[in-house]
């Protein structure tokens, strides 16, 4: 019932300079890095909801579970969804804001006394003049500013010509979401100087709430904003820890782990099944709840660090999932916590998720297995791989893989990465194709998976026999503990880390060596990067 030119374009561009007043002394901007006295903030980019924020905050807006956006704005990028370069709408996807609106708006009209905040009286100009004000506070998550109330007023009496109060009022729902007010995480700020603009309560909030809950503010969250009680770092934290408390924030993280360890992947690898009839479709879900339930396990119930996810001695199986691994004493279709064998795997990287999801459909992968370590827990990076490598299973098919890698290594434009990947992928040797531990390889040669590593930040080189070996050493690792904190961040931000980060990293990165899990998601939440964004000038429109 209404134009395509109500929905925003795909503007991805940055936030133009606002004006303001603000803290009398904040932090520094975005230009030369200084000292880490002097804390400096980055860019903030204008990014769409995702598709389960969308979803999310339609459940939480209007009550409605339908999960009406089914396609994706998220392109594969290799960063999280939320990550703003992923995010744009084209106009297949535009096409899809405005059904889903329509839908969502047509299903909510079906019992609009549990929408309206009045019963309408004459042309209902008042009734919609106040549905406005209260729908459009909790859609946009501050209060609707007085031009754009005004032009939804005039939609209202506009359609109210033709149509019937209900029709017009439906008409409004659609509007508001298909504005970018709903559509987009819009963090402008004021300006304090020194390049710098702190986030409002209402902007706070909301960051607040997409970061912890993936949805929008509830009703306690959203009533400190308006009474301007959500912008210091202890109001703030005092929020965050409630939030902390809710099953929302387990269903964020468990979002966030995924994403992070790619365990959908786990649903779409290949695998010869005259080689792993053991792997099913229903032993690939429950690996996948496995790594789920591990970090549940280790994040919320036990409280627990990053040393416990990497050096934990136990994980969460069912039954079926036991008698895949060998493991006895587990019974019941229910995940309970299982001690492990920790001669043979300890924690995150002891599970046959990931070891599955990084080989090949007939054997393991030491590259790739690597290439992810690299990555997602050391956050580095590779550069890409030269053309023309012959493939393994080229060369001498009946040599160890050992035997084999080292060819590669002989080349000079595969040694460099190769001394980088090999050291750390062979010791997943002990991992077959599907996660199971073994003692002897595909062709039946004895597993060697010793190897070492270099701590990035520490200097310190680590030997070791084996996956175990290397789980204790990044438990204990700063780089990791690092790493780990930057993959939160860049969630947190809704944008990767840069060196503008370098110090606010520096920080979470002391908190993650020390403290839990939940320790860091509170850093971030009341760190200056979170409240404050940096300047930059305008660009006359998006970029």
């Amino acid at each position: 019932m209404i134009a395509a030119a109500l929905l925003v374009s795909g503007c991805t561009g940055l936030i133009e300079t606002p004006s303001g007043a603000g803290p009398a002394e904040p932090p520094s901007g975005r230009g030369r890095v200084r000292s880490c006295d002097e804390t400096q903030v980055d860019l903030t980019p204008i990014r769409l909801l995702t598709r389960d924020e969308y979803n999310n905050t339609i459940r939480d807006l209007l009550g409605d579970n339908s999960r009406p956006l089914v396609d994706s704005p998220s392109a594969d990028t290799g960063t999280f969804d939320n990550n703003a370069n992923a995010l744009s709408i084209s106009s297949p996807m535009a096409t899809h804001y405005l059904e889903a609106a329509e839908q969502v708006a047509a299903k909510a009209m079906q019992n609009p006394g549990n929408l309206l905040p009045c019963s309408p009286e004459g042309d209902g100009t008042a009734c919609a003049k106040e549905f406005i004000a209260t729908f459009g506070r909790r859609a946009f998550r501050r209060p609707v500013p007085d031009d754009e109330a005004t032009a939804l007023l005039a939609l209202y009496s506009s359609v109210r010509t033709v149509g019937s109060f209900n029709d017009a009022i439906e008409v409004l729902i659609q509007a508001i979401l298909n504005s970018p007010r709903f559509l987009y995480h819009i963090e402008v700020g004021s300006s304090v100087g020194n390049g710098v603009a702190a986030l409002d309560d209402y902007e706070l909030a909301s960051k607040l709430s997409y970061f912890l809950w993936n949805t929008m503010p509830d009703e306690e969250l959203a009533g400190a904003a308006d009474r301007g009680e959500v912008h210091t770092p202890e109001q703030i934290e005092a929020q965050a820890r409630r939030m902390l408390d809710s099953e929302l924030a387990r269903v964020t993280t468990a979002n966030m782990h995924s994403q992070w360890l790619g365990l959908p992947t786990v649903f779409a690898v290949t695998k010869d099944l005259t080689k792993y009839r053991e792997f099913t479709d229903e032993v690939r879900g429950d690996l996948v709840q496995e790594t789920t339930a591990f970090l549940d396990e280790v994040v919320w119930n036990d409280e627990g660090s990053v040393k416990d996810i990497f050096t934990a001695p136990f994980s969460m199986m069912n039954a079926r999932l036991a008698d895949f691994y060998g493991v006895k004493g587990v019974t019941g279709d229910a995940f309970v916590r299982a001690d492990v064998d920790t001669t043979q795997r300890l924690g995150l990287l002891g599970q046959g998720s990931l070891m599955a999801a990084l080989s090949k459909i007939d054997r393991t992968s030491p590259v790739h297995r690597a290439v992810f370590v690299r990555h997602q827990i050391l956050c580095e990076a590779l550069p890409p791989a030269p053309d023309k490598v012959p493939a393994l299973d080229v060369i001498d098919p009946t040599l160890p893989v050992r035997e084999r890698m080292e060819e590669h290594r002989k080349n000079p434009e595969c040694a460099g990465c190769h001394k980088l990947m090999d050291p750390l992928g062979f010791t997943f040797e002990h991992f077959d194709a599907v996660g199971r531990y073994r003692e002897a390889d595909e062709l039946g040669n004895w597993v060697d998976s010793s190897g070492e590593w270099v701590d990035a930040i520490d200097g310190s080189t680590q030997s070791f026999d084996d996956a175990v070996g290397l789980s204790k050493a990044f438990g204990d690792s700063p780089q990791v503990a690092r790493c780990m904190s930057e993959q939160w961040f860049s969630y947190s931000m809704g944008r990767t880390a840069d060196e503008y980060d370098d110090c606010s990293l520096d920080r979470l990165e002391d908190v993650a060596e020390t403290g839990s899990i939940k320790d860091v998601l509170l850093a971030i939440a009341t760190q200056e990067q979170f409240r404050f964004r940096a300047e930059v000038e305008a660009t006359g429109g998006c970029q």
